[in-house]
């Protein structure tokens, strides 16, 4: 069972999370209970889980209470159960960790939200993403539905969505970056109706995945 997602028009949680704005729901949804806070967010490069982490940080830093960004030098046994730690990119976690992340898991009291991509993935992320979910459905990160476009594109025609999720197929960073290269069209006052304004996302857009691809592994390369 996946939490519903859905948009706001905020300007400084757009500026915070610009990437995961559709989350915002679910995302409000953890921090508003006294109930330690637990969750897993899941999905893909660049759909916004970092982000997605970074205003929950705020948030609760904003209520006065205890969280943590799980870094490299931290003990996971000695962060109090009461702090709320955030995990970013799980799924690169050696088993060790993820053995104690489970531990922590598995005391209800305990404080946790894990952000990690589906895949891969190994054994123990999925023991710990059983354990975390028994207290709320995983909020998935990475589509964006029509709804959710037009709270991202607000001025945008009928015709300009369709043609942003017929060429992003909804992917949320892709949406992201057309997204940001509707608001250069704003900002030189061109009209995002124009042909050619939209032939300029759509390069936009390509010279993004291009980039994207050179920057991954040779191995992943050659399997695209």
């Amino acid at each position: 069972m996946t939490t519903l997602l859905n948009s706001s028009s905020d300007t400084r949680t757009a500026s915070m999370m610009p990437r995961a704005l559709h989350a915002l729901t679910a995302l409000h949804a953890i921090v508003a209970t006294d109930r330690p806070v637990r969750a897993a967010i899941v999905g893909g490069h660049g759909s916004g889980k970092t982000d997605a982490l970074r205003f929950l940080h705020a948030q609760l830093e904003a209520d006065d209470r205890p969280v943590r960004l799980l870094s490299a030098r931290d003990r996971i046994s000695t962060v109090p159960d009461d702090v709320a730690l955030l995990v970013d990119d799980a799924h690169t976690l050696d088993p060790a960790r993820l053995s104690q992340l489970i531990d922590r898991a598995h005391r209800p009291d305990a404080a946790v939200v894990i952000a990690y991509r589906a895949w891969p993935a190994p054994p123990e992320l999925l023991e710990l993403t059983r354990a975390v979910e028994r207290n709320a459905p995983a909020i998935l990160l990475g589509e964006v539905t029509l709804a959710e476009l037009r709270e991202l594109l607000p001025d945008a025609s009928a015709e300009c969505e369709e043609r942003v999720l017929a060429t992003t197929g909804g992917i949320a960073w892709l949406v992201f970056e057309c997204a940001q290269a509707h608001a250069a069209l704003a900002y030189e006052e061109r009209n995002c109706g124009d042909d050619e304004a939209h032939a300029d996302v759509t390069r936009a857009l390509m010279r993004r995945i291009s980039h994207r691809l050179d920057t991954v592994s040779p191995r992943l390369r050659r399997r695209i």
